[in-house]
């Protein structure tokens, strides 16, 4: 029996997918469709049989989460990316899968995430953004009451 899969589990499997093609040698064009990505991920990959027709089964899952109005719970996603993974892995050699579970380049990914939190927080607390009453209630030494 297989689980549906949520629109946000169908676009993280999406994005796994990609990430491993990324970490094998496949650089990413987020500018692409989900249709032309698992299109240039075929080639590009020199993936074949169920391997291709699992990346085309998942580009349409994502499309349908993307773009339709009422979207279907997609299944079997995860088996499908354990057919993608292996049929990417077995296109490389040794060394590149041996770079990709040492070194994912796909890691740059948690990096740009700390980023952004961090570039959030500084622009949250950023002088220009606080009222100056409250800046200078923040700056201001504290008084003692005279009672």
């Amino acid at each position: 029996m297989t689980v549906p899969q949520d629109p946000a589990g169908t676009l993280a499997v999406w994005q796994e997918i990609t990430d491993t093609a990324w970490d094998l040698g496949i650089v990413p064009d987020e500018s692409l469709t989900p249709r032309r990505a698992a299109a240039r991920l075929v080639t590009e990959g020199g993936l074949t049989d169920e391997p291709a027709a699992a990346v085309h089964r998942t580009a349409r899952a994502v499309e349908e989460v993307l773009y339709a109005p009422d979207p279907r719970p997609a299944t079997g996603l995860a088996e499908d990316a354990r057919l993608i993974r292996s049929g990417l892995r077995e296109q490389v050699s040794t060394w590149v899968r041996l770079r990709a579970l040492l070194l994912p380049r796909s890691s740059v990914r948690v990096i740009w995430a700390l980023s952004e939190r961090w570039s959030d927080l500084t622009d949250r607390w950023s002088p220009r953004r606080l009222p100056l009453d409250r800046l200078t209630s923040l700056l201001r030494r504290p008084t003692r009451q005279r009672g």
